[in-house]
Order: C-alpha cells, then sequence, then structure tokens
C-alpha cells in the first residue's frame, strides 16, 4: 500500500483551485491540474500536485454533509496492487466496505473502492 493523495471537499472546484493557488503561489506556479465530473462517484474533481503531495478536491452532493459539518478533509488515498485482497484485508482488521470497487474518470478507469476504517476515517483504495 502506497500513499496516493489526500481528498478535501470544496463548495466548488474552481473556487477551491484559486484559493490553492493563491496560498501556495510559489509551488503551484507550473500547475498540472487534472478536472472532471465522474458520474459513478457523483461528484466533481480536482488532482494537481503541491510540492510532493498529491491533493484531490471534491466538490457535489456526495459531500456536502461533510462541508455543513466542517470537515475538510474527505479521505486519504492508497494505491494497492490487489484490489480485492488488500479490501479482504482491510475488512479483517475492521474497516468497513462503503462502496465497493467501481472504475474512476479521474484515474483512466483504474478502480477505487471506499472504506471506513475502525478510527472512523475514510479511505480510498486505488487500484494500481
Amino acid at each position: 500500500m502506497k500513499f496516493h493523495h489526500v481528498g478535501i471537499t470544496v463548495e466548488d472546484i474552481d473556487s477551491g483551485l484559486q484559493m490553492w493557488k493563491e496560498i501556495f503561489i510559489d509551488v503551484l506556479e507550473q500547475l498540472s491540474v487534472k478536472k472532471c465530473f465522474d458520474p459513478l462517484q457523483e461528484v466533481e474533481l480536482c488532482l494537481f500536485e503541491a510540492g510532493n503531495l498529491k491533493i484531490e478536491l471534491v466538490s457535489g452532493e456526495k459531500v456536502k454533509n461533510f462541508l455543513r459539518r466542517g470537515t475538510k478533509i474527505y479521505h486519504i488515498c492508497f494505491e494497492v496492487d490487489n484490489l480485492e485482497r488488500k479490501i479482504e484485508n482491510l475488512i479483517n482488521k475492521g474497516c468497513i466496505l462503503v462502496s465497493p470497487p467501481k472504475p474512476a474518470v479521474l484515474f483512466e478507469g483504474r478502480r477505487v473502492a471506499f472504506l471506513i476504517t475502525p478510527m472512523g476515517f475514510l479511505i480510498e483504495l486505488l487500484e494500481a
């Protein structure tokens, strides 16, 4: 399992991205941004790098409750070699599968799955 990115909730992708650009202008001068709407996840997404960190902005109805509660860190994503095996392993360690594997537009169809950890935070697994 290798760290891939952190997902952050925003009201609006464009204003969220603009805020990141204004705060981290020195890091984001050569910003490579990938934006899309994923109908299977029902969210608008934006992925970019800030220094060594990949950040995914997430917006849409699916994250409105997180935003209302003031939650900004939505999930932590890990890239895994064997998605099904890692899901099974994490379930055996007390995690709960909340979104089974499905193709992700942002990652060229590679599958993703979401689990809640026993500590109560959301993790995304991205198929390598």
